[in-house]
């Protein structure tokens, strides 16, 4: 006789309810939830920092940019000066006289000194948009970019209304009536404005006025050197001054002293080395000039760059800072040939 088969054993298991999944389900997703806005808040102060970090180091740089940008057409309006005074000083002791000649030159002095000192204002309103961009975090911020917008909008219709003329040639670059259309664009377009991208396009503004007209700037202090090596030169040729002060720097770390610094020289040999000495001086004069607007030009192209990739930290900001430290003190030595 065979055995029946046994009836399975039912193991007893504890019983999910739909309402017990759907619990899960819910206090799952709650949390989902709340990581994915934990991280958006992680996410976004991190981001929050990067931009108030590089934010502040980009505002410091264009800060000390813009202040030697101001301070590069300060040196050309000294320049211009420079070479009005010497050209009156040549002429004079030529016996040359043309009152014609002369009010077209008071003209060109008037209307390049306005021009050169518009472009300087619009360098230090710059400056305040940089100083507005470092101050992000502050309550005051938004107000304060409006009033440097309103500042750069009123130093860019002065700016485009003093065009710069070529002392030697004579010529005016056009592109100045045009400047900085994006920046008034911008400015009128917007009740809140960016420290950010008013910084970038006033900054993309100057730069290019700066690049238009480099020769002009070039000629200006070209002009200025040619007037002081012809006026120098005369004054030795004909024993008016003392020569002795162009070495002085030289005798000093041998301890050596002139033996007759109130004489004029009398040796032929020795007043033609102090006249080709000069013309040597007038050559470096030049040079450091030139120096200078390559210098200023790298900061304003190392600052273009950052501004491309800001709020991160870009190596182009390294760039500016050099050439800023270049700028600087080529920018001295101008002022010391100025006599300042």
């Amino acid at each position: 006789m065979s055995t029946p088969l046994s009836t399975p054993r039912v193991i007893p298991s504890t019983i999910v309810s739909p309402a017990h999944v759907h619990r899960w389900r819910g206090t799952s997703a709650a949390r989902m939830v709340l990581v994915i806005i934990l991280g958006a808040l992680a996410l976004s102060g991190c981001l929050a920092r990067a931009v108030k970090e590089g934010g502040s180091e980009l505002a410091s740089t264009g800060m000390e940019a813009s202040t030697q940008l101001a301070r590069y057409y300060d040196a050309l309006a000294r320049d211009t000066i420079d070479s009005y005074e010497l050209n009156a000083f040549r002429e004079g002791t030529l016996g040359i006289s043309s009152s014609d000649a002369q009010a077209r030159r008071d003209k060109t002095l008037g209307d390049n000194l306005t021009a050169l000192q518009a472009r300087a204002a619009l360098a230090l309103q710059l400056k305040g948009v940089y100083a507005a961009l470092g101050a992000l975090a502050d309550s005051t911020a938004p107000a304060a970019t409006r009033s440097a917008a309103e500042g750069v909008v009123g130093a860019v219709l002065t700016l485009r209304k003093s065009p710069l003329a070529d002392p030697a040639s004579g010529a005016v670059k056009s592109v100045v009536g045009m400047i900085a259309e994006d920046v008034l664009a911008y400015v009128q377009a917007r009740e809140v404005v960016s420290a950010a991208e008013l910084a970038r396009k006033t900054e993309a503004a100057l730069r290019a006025l700066f690049e238009d007209e480099r020769e002009t700037y070039a000629s200006i202090s070209a002009f200025r050197a040619e007037k002081a090596g012809v006026v120098v030169a005369g004054m030795l040729t004909r024993n008016e001054v003392l020569p002795w002060p162009l070495v002085d720097r030289v005798l000093v770390p041998y301890g050596l002293v002139l033996a007759n610094a109130k004489a004029v020289p009398t040796d032929a040999g020795t007043r033609t080395g102090f006249e080709h000495l000069a013309a040597a001086r007038t050559r470096r004069l030049a040079v450091a000039s030139g120096e200078a607007t390559d210098a200023m030009g790298g900061t304003l192209a190392g600052l273009a760059k950052a501004h491309a990739e800001f709020p991160a930290r870009s190596a182009s900001l390294d760039d500016a800072i050099a050439f800023l430290g270049r700028t600087r003190a080529y920018l001295d030595l101008v002022r010391t040939y100025h006599g300042q």
